[in-house]
C-alpha cells in the first residue's frame, strides 16, 4: 500500500539554511550532510525563473517587493515564506521514479498542486532532490493573497484548513499510489500486519487511527464511517 506525504510549515528567519539546503550550496555542506554527491548532478530546479536564480532570503524579498500593496509597514516577525516538502512512500516512489513518462505525471501533479494552493507567481523554489534515499520536491510560496497582502494566516490557514489541505493532496495523487485495500479486522482479536519496509504498514495503521485521510472508500468501525469518529473515540475502543 503506498501513501504521499505532504508536510508544510510557516518558516522562520530569513531562510539562508533552508535555501543552502535546497540549493546544495557548497559552503554549507553540512545543510545537507544525507545527500550523496555522486547523484547531486540529478536534482532539478522545476521552475527556473528568475526568483530560482537567487539566494533563498533575496528571492523572497523579491517576491515581497514585487507582489505586496499593503499600505503599512510589514512587521519584522512576519510569517514570510511556507516551506513545504513533496514525496510518498519509499516502494510507491521507486516505482514513480522507475518511468519518466510517470515520473514527469508526479512531478507535474504537485506543481499543479502548489500553484492552485499559493498560486503560482508566489513560488520562488520548487526542486526534485534525486540525490537522498528517496526522491521528494522542496517548495517554497510567499504567503501574498490575492489582493497583495502578506498573510500567512490566509495562506496556510488553520487546522481546519491543513486537514482539508492534506485531503486535497491525497486526492491529487490518488493516480500514484496503491489502491483497492480491502480487509476485515476481527472485534477483540490481535491481528498482524507484515510486509517489508516500505510497503505501508505504519501509513495503514495512521489511517485506520485517522491521522491519515482517505481518498475513496471506507472504513467503518462496528458499521459506524470513521467520518463520525473521532480519532480519541478509535483509539479509546479500539
Amino acid at each position: 500500500m503506498g501513501y504521499a506525504v505532504f508536510h508544510a510549515t510557516k518558516g522562520s528567519g530569513g531562510g539562508g539554511k533552508l535555501g543552502a539546503h535546497i540549493d546544495r550550496d557548497k559552503t554549507q555542506k553540512q545543510t545537507f550532510k544525507s545527500a550523496d554527491p555522486e547523484r547531486e548532478h540529478l536534482n532539478k530546479d522545476l521552475i527556473n525563473n528568475r526568483y530560482s536564480t537567487m539566494k533563498l532570503p533575496d528571492a523572497i524579498n523579491a517576491r515581497i517587493k514585487e507582489g505586496y500593496k499593503g499600505k503599512t509597514a510589514i512587521r519584522k516577525d512576519a510569517v514570510k515564506f511556507i516551506p513545504m516538502v513533496m514525496t510518498g512512500s519509499h516502494e510507491e516512489m521507486k516505482d514513480i521514479f522507475k518511468s519518466s513518462e510517470k515520473a514527469n505525471a508526479w512531478v507535474k501533479a504537485n506543481y499543479d498542486f502548489v500553484c492552485k494552493e499559493f498560486g503560482k507567481e508566489n513560488i520562488v523554489r520548487f526542486t526534485l532532490h534525486l540525490d537522498e534515499k528517496k526522491p521528494h520536491i522542496h517548495a517554497v510560496v510567499v504567503p501574498l493573497t490575492d489582493d497583495g497582502r502578506l498573510s500567512a494566516k490566509e495562506r496556510f490557514g488553520n487546522r481546519n484548513d491543513l486537514s482539508d489541505r492534506q485531503t486535497r493532496y491525497a486526492e491529487q495523487m490518488s493516480p500514484f499510489v496503491l489502491k483497492n485495500i480491502s480487509t476485515h479486522i476481527p472485534y477483540g482479536k490481535i491481528t498482524a500486519i507484515v510486509g517489508a519496509s516500505g510497503s505501508g504498514k505504519t501509513t495503514l495503521l495512521k489511517i485506520l487511527l485517522k491521522i491519515y485521510p482517505i481518498c475513496k472508500g471506507e472504513i467503518s468501525y462496528h458499521g459506524n464511517n470513521i467520518s463520525i469518529l473521532s480519532p480519541k473515540s478509535i483509539r479509546e475502543n479500539s
